[in-house]
């Protein structure tokens, strides 16, 4: 927080530790930039991105990998490359009909991919799968 202030970004950086409400606060959002420097398994700050409809800036790394398709559903960087990021942010920011775009198609793919009807049907069909296989060994 010393360096926010520092910098002279305390009016515009905000450290709101647990938030409940994530959907608003998104929502709220210019855009969201997933920064990890460590592949992450799977990207749920992406996926609640992408659904609230704010255009997403993500490492090139981990499950970032398989949710963000470069330039169709929001930017990819190399993690650790603050100059390929800040290059994303201001593409973000320069071409506002451009975010808008890959906004609403991620939108449109994180729906369709993570609806809760879809997911169940997948949780259900891989339960009657590991049911048959042990019904198998036993």
């Amino acid at each position: 927080m010393a360096r926010v202030e520092e910098l002279g970004l305390g009016d515009r950086v905000k450290f709101l530790g647990f938030q409940a409400q994530v959907p608003e606060l998104m929502k709220a959002c210019d855009m969201v930039a997933h920064t990890s420097t460590a592949p992450e398994p799977f990207g749920r700050v992406i996926v609640e991105a992408m659904l609230s409809g704010t255009p997403v800036v993500a490492a090139a790394a981990g499950g970032a990998l398989e949710l963000v398709e470069a330039d169709r559903t929001g930017w990819l960087t190399q993690p650790g490359d603050g100059s390929a990021l800040a290059g994303a942010i201001m593409s973000c920011y320069g071409q506002g009909h451009l975010a808008q775009d890959l906004s609403r198609a991620a939108r449109v793919q994180a729906a369709d991919r993570f609806q809760q009807g879809r997911i169940q049907g997948q949780i259900g069909a891989l339960l009657d799968r590991c049911q048959s296989e042990l019904a198998l060994v036993s």
